[in-house]
């Protein structure tokens, strides 16, 4: 019998070690676009035009501590060969790049644009790779410093929209055009006075030739801050160009010192989104954000909550702490700023960063940290909650515990800290990622930050043809519409409700994601909620909401399920088919049987039998079933009566030897076991049972023969063995149906929603007597039943 305990043990182990994979919850896979299988355009590239913007001071103001450092920093997972060349400067230098390394390349300071309004000629910083490479830029001043993701020209387009800030002291905002192509005519719509005298609404237009910088910046208001922010300026032209965006020096907000450097290269409008997801900052209270319209009547949600309708070209601006969820029914553009040390923070100062839209996610990024020395370098990670285990930092699989949800969305996220250098994440999922930096010690008050990147493929408003799902949280159900093409949610009817009451909160039509609050009206009682989901698209989708017993616990809890479903069929009825392997324990005390008398008691060892066995479970309960068996087992047993008597018995030598012989019975009758059982479940693994069974014997017969105990030599003459002849005899006292009850525990180990593996530990007793004269024979089975559940339904 231990055996059977240990392999129990053993499988006991086995199944509580694998994760239960068992969801009650139903949700609709997000089915978005996977953006790899089309025109794929990432920040990676073999060709590049980039310039530098003014950064705080003019160069003949320029001290030791102010002094100007412009840098690159490329990395690419194979060997490139780069030229680095400003035709204005006669500025080219030629690097290599070895794979997975970031290479760092010091630019002439000459290359700083400093004027605004005026063609720069050939002043435009043009980087060629034989090989795709990632490409930063650094503009930085002690104390003032902004890195930018450099966009490779397959990737920019021909209109764009500045984002900036406000006057800071004497410092204020700006935007840079670098032409791609000779005879490039760019119109330049700004939206407040520049620097020049250009008014606030009114175009006008230039013509730059491939390598000209054209930098415009804003006229200088100390009085009226808002008019010195050219963001929402629009920039168009006939053919490609690169764009920046930023400010010379900026306070974030206007009234928290000090200030710090903004720029990035901005995605031209067609490549901007509808969904993003803006995390905190680290070690960070506070953050601004600014999401920018590209078309009129945008209306823009902020947390699920309405924010404001804004036209092309205007932007709101939030000082906020914690995660944020930005959606748009049109395309905007999201940039985030860090506040200056001041904040109450003291440390880090103004950034300013792009954050990627969810339709432009990517499965895999390659990113370096850009700034050496006294700095902390983190990068945000969203991706979707699903795919959370594929998610790899330079080779290794993220911690599940470093994540959390974000908010009520199909999202989570995660804060990363990592080393200076070149890293890469990839997923099996499309997913988002910031990086940014602080610096500490003598860097204290200094911040850097850029786009982590993103597919630039054109945005293209496809049909919504999804409904909206539903995923269970606890006491609440999420309502969500916030796939790449959805437009929404417009409404919630409910259908019927019983013994679940629940509060659906007033929204906005266009919301992305609606949380209804549930609660049991009685504790301990099945409830049923029916909701029909409707989106802005005419999408509809019929839902069920369930309370019942969790069968994982024994607490009662709510369930969502597609369509209109009966709570009360929470369990599903199964056909079961397994072997046995049993132990035989015999209780007997025969003296006769059959008319064959023994000069003593007949006694029986232990054997092993036991073959196989099919049956049906019914659900009575969420956790109590009722289930019927039939197990085929065999009654294998041998019985032996010793003489009580012995003789002696003379050798050929002439000696006498005492001689004793025994009689012998054996069995070997299929035993046909019909059980009805109870079963409770303590939860989705594990159950106990117990029942009655009636047993029925396929025979009579049994095998009848002498033999001898000892001496060990002596053999029977007749048959030169130590046994004599053997008959086949009918018991006619055997009682072919019997009686007895069962015991047991068990595991189920889920396979697929078809299948369920499961093991049991059995006790059976037969309290009936085999045996219809004054003899006595009952019995025992220990059993292991190893076997498959088929779910009918």
């Amino acid at each position: 019998m231990r055996f059977l305990v240990i392999l129990f043990i053993l499988l006991f182990n086995i199944s509580n070690s694998q994760e239960d994979i068992n969801q009650k919850n139903y949700s609709l896979e997000p089915n978005e676009l996977d953006l790899n299988k089309y025109m794929l355009k990432s920040p990676e590239g073999q060709e590049f035009w980039i310039c530098y913007m003014r950064n705080h001071n003019d160069p003949d103001k320029v001290t030791d501590n102010t002094k100007l450092h412009l840098e690159l920093f490329i990395t690419s997972d194979k060997d490139a060969n780069v030229i680095i060349e400003i035709k204005a400067l006669k500025f080219k230098e030629k690097v290599f790049v070895p794979a997975n390394t970031v290479r760092n390349v010091k630019i002439s300071t000459e290359a700083q644009i400093t004027s605004s309004e005026i063609i720069e000629e050939g002043m435009g910083v043009y980087i060629k790779s034989d090989t795709p490479v990632t490409v930063y830029g650094l503009n930085r001043r002690r104390l003032t410093t902004d890195t930018f993701l450099a966009l490779p020209t397959n990737v920019i387009g021909t209109a764009y929209m500045a984002v900036c800030y406000n006057i800071s002291v004497q410092l204020t905002s700006q935007f840079a055009i670098v032409a791609t192509e000779d005879d490039t005519k760019v119109t330049i719509l700004p939206t407040v006075e520049t620097a020049q005298g250009r008014q606030g609404g009114k175009e006008f237009e230039v013509v730059l030739n491939k390598g000209d910088v054209y930098q415009v910046t804003a006229k200088n208001k100390p009085n009226d801050p808002l008019k010195n922010d050219l963001t929402g300026t629009l920039v168009t032209s006939d053919k490609k160009f690169s764009f920046f965006s930023g400010h010379q020096c900026a306070y974030i907000p206007d009234n928290v010192m000090a200030c710090n450097h903004l720029i990035e290269q901005v995605p031209p409008i067609s490549s901007w989104g509808k969904h993003f997801y803006i995390g905190e900052q680290k070690k960070r209270s506070r953050y601004n954000y600014r999401v920018v319209a590209s078309q009129d009547s945008t209306i823009v949600f902020v947390n699920n909550e309405l924010e404001a309708t804004i036209n092309a070209g205007q932007f709101i601006e939030n000082n906020v702490k914690g995660e944020v969820q930005v959606t748009a029914n049109k395309p905007v553009l999201v940039s985030q700023y860090s506040q200056g040390f001041r904040n109450g923070d003291e440390i880090g100062d103004p950034m300013m960063l792009l954050v990627s839209p969810t339709q432009q996610f990517l499965k895999k990024y390659r990113f370096a940290t850009p700034v050496n020395g006294f700095w902390e370098h983190y990068v945000n990670v969203v991706v979707p909650t699903n795919s959370i285990n594929s998610l790899k930092l330079n080779g290794k699989t993220i911690p599940k515990n470093v994540f959390k949800q974000f908010g009520q969305t199909r999202y989570s996220i995660a804060y990363l800290r990592v080393n200076y250098g070149t890293h890469q994440l990839e997923a099996d999922q499309p997913f988002g990622m910031t990086p940014y930096g602080f610096g500490y010690d003598k860097d204290k008050y200094d911040a850097y930050g850029n786009l982590g990147g993103q597919s630039f493929i054109e945005f293209i408003e496809y049909k919504d043809t999804l409904p909206p799902d539903a995923n269970i949280n606890g006491s609440q159900v999420i309502i969500r519409d916030d796939r790449v093409s959805d437009e929404g949610i417009e409404r919630i009817v409910v259908k019927s409700s019983q013994n679940i009451i629940y509060n659906i909160p007033d929204f906005v039509e266009g919301v992305p994601q609606v949380s209804i609050k549930l609660k049991a009206d009685l504790q301990g009682e099945i409830g049923k909620l029916v909701l029909n989901t409707f989106d802005l698209a005419g999408n509809s989708k019929l839902y069920t909401i369930c309370y019942t017993l969790d069968e994982n616990s024994t607490q009662y809890q709510f369930y969502v399920n597609q369509g209109d479903v009966d709570c009360e069929k929470f369990e599903k009825t199964s056909l079961q088919f397994f072997g046995r392997i049993s132990q035989l324990n015999n209780n007997i005390e025969i003296n006769n049987l059959a008319n064959i008398e023994s000069l003593g008691e007949f006694n029986s060892k232990n054997s092993t039998t036991g073959i196989l066995g099919a049956g049906m479970s019914f659900a009575i309960k969420p956790n109590l079933f009722f289930t019927s068996r039939i197990t085929l087992s065999q009654i294998n047993s041998m019985m032996e009566s010793p003489d009580s008597v012995s003789s002696k018995l003379l050798l050929d030598s002439g000696e006498f030897i005492d001689f004793q012989e025994a009689t012998q019975m054996k069995f070997d009758i299929y035993n046909f076991i019909l059980q009805l059982n109870l079963e409770y479940q303590f939860n989705a693994r594990f159950y106990s049972f117990f029942g009655l069974n009636a047993s029925f014997l396929s025979n009579r017969q049994a095998t009848i023969n002498r033999k001898i105990n000892y001496p060990n030599f002596v053999n029977y003459p007749e048959t030169l063995t130590k046994q004599g002849p053997e008959s086949i005899v009918e018991i006619e006292e055997l009682n072919n149906l019997n009686f007895g009850f069962n015991i047991g525990l068990g595991i189920n180990q889920k396979i697929n929603n078809k299948f369920v593996a499961f093991s049991e530990l059995e006790y059976l007793y037969n309290f009936s007597n085999l045996l219809q004269n004054d003899n006595r024979w009952n019995y025992n089975l220990y059993s292991l039943n190893l076997g498959i559940k088929y779910i009918l339904y």
